[in-house]
């Protein structure tokens, strides 16, 4: 009877025993695939914040803004911002700046240098190529489409600009364009006011 007894606790015991390492096991399964689904999720959204940082990067120009605004340098704006966004991400203007001889309301372009004169600057006093205009054609950047908005300046003459540049490097000053086969004293009088280099 005795020995029965002591057969039965032993029987019970091992089944609690077994019982526990199945549950054990059975549990860390559960977690296993857990962690793979919990990977797969993290690389699914890192792929995801790649993406729009992808987008993000493709959707803006870069812009430098000089001249008297508080945090000068270089910066990174979305397509289409305009002068004044542009003003804005560099700080804001100086107490001296001088802000009516930009147009804040143009669209800013990539590359474009945006310069803010300080009151009292004249025309004379401003950076080469920067007479406070935002309007200005910047020769070394602008495209085909845009150099033909310039006086006397057609689609052929506008191709020829651009080919001497990129055979001969960027124009160092707006009087440079006069190598431009076609574009001679006369020719280069009636853009001289409209462009910047």
């Amino acid at each position: 009877m005795l020995k029965n007894k002591k057969i039965l606790y032993a029987a019970i015991g091992i089944c609690v025993i077994l019982s526990g390492i199945f549950y054990y096991i059975g549990k860390s399964g559960e977690d296993t695939g857990a962690g793979y689904n919990n990977k797969e999720k993290t690389e699914m959204e890192l792929v995801t914040v790649v993406s729009e940082t992808e987008q993000d990067t493709a959707g803006e120009v870069c812009v430098y803004v000089c001249g008297h605004v508080n945090s000068p340098g270089v910066y990174y704006i979305r397509t289409g911002a305009r002068i004044a966004d542009a003003v804005e991400a560099a700080g804001g203007i100086a107490e001296e700046a001088y802000i009516d001889v930009l147009n804040l309301a143009d669209t800013v372009t990539d590359g474009q240098r945006i310069y803010v004169p300080a009151q009292g600057e004249t025309e004379n006093e401003l950076p080469a190529g920067q007479d406070g205009r935002s309007d200005l054609i910047n020769i070394n950047t602008a495209d085909v489409s845009l150099l033909t908005t310039l006086p006397g300046i057609g689609e052929s003459r506008a191709l020829s600009i651009i080919t001497y540049r990129e055979e001969n490097g960027a124009y160092g000053t707006i009087e440079d364009i006069m190598n431009v086969s076609g574009i001679k004293e006369a020719a280069f009088s009636k853009i001289k006011d409209y462009i910047c280099v």
